[in-house]
């Protein structure tokens, strides 16, 4: 009995990253593919720093 309630959760964990994964990454894409088609002047510094990491930010700021 014991056996058989511990596969399904094994199984079911992999899948369900790997779909948040792809949905997380479909997102992003769209996202990136709206700001960079959108506007001519390129993104706004907040969506510049969503994209491309942190360290664009503090770059930015210091």
């Amino acid at each position: 009995m014991h056996d058989n309630n511990d596969s399904p959760v094994e199984f079911t964990w992999p899948r369900l990253f790997i779909a948040i994964g792809v949905v997380a990454v479909l997102l992003v894409v769209i996202q990136v593919g709206v700001t960079l088609n959108g506007t001519d002047h390129g993104p706004t510094k907040e969506q510049e720093c969503t994209m491309q990491s942190t360290v664009v930010c503090s770059l930015d700021e210091s």
